[in-house]
């Protein structure tokens, strides 16, 4: 099965207003989670419910998870942010730059302002879109804290 045809056209994701987390709790837990190595649909789903979507679970009719943004009527299909790496980049925090691939033997990313070239952060474990997921929601975390200031 091709992974790729399950990443929603880009109409479908504002990435500029895609996303609203509020619970740095859930954002906590489900980084923990990343650093388990878990992944799969149960989790990439944990991830839209903590990013401030509605998420869908799959009945007898349909057979695939779906998801819809705050700011859509439309539901699409869930992608899968820890399984693929163009799932991992839907989650990216509007005007942060990312790279990912491997190093020594394991999946590496890294996300970092482009505005403030000091805020980055790093993940080398598992699988490459694993770590980019990882690090999109410790930027996204990081966001919601720098606000609660």
């Amino acid at each position: 099965m091709n992974a790729l045809a399950h990443i929603p056209p880009a109409r479908l994701v504002d990435r500029s207003a895609g996303f609203r987390p509020t619970d740095v709790t859930a954002i906590g837990l489900l980084i923990n989670r990343l650093g388990a190595l878990e992944k799969g649909p149960r989790l990439d789903a944990d991830v839209f419910l903590a990013m401030g979507w509605e998420v869908s679970p799959p009945s007898q009719q349909r057979a695939c998870w779906r998801v819809r943004s705050p700011f859509s009527r439309l539901w699409m299909p869930l992608p899968p942010v820890s399984t693929t790496m163009d799932g991992a980049a839907i989650l990216s925090v509007p005007g942060w730059d990312y790279g990912l691939g491997r190093r020594g033997g394991q999946g590496y990313a890294v996300v970092r302002d482009r505005a403030d070239h000091t805020r980055f952060f790093e993940a080398t474990f598992g699988e490459p879109p694993q770590c980019l997921t990882r690090c999109w929601l410790h930027a996204w975390r990081f966001i919601l804290l720098e606000n609660d200031r």
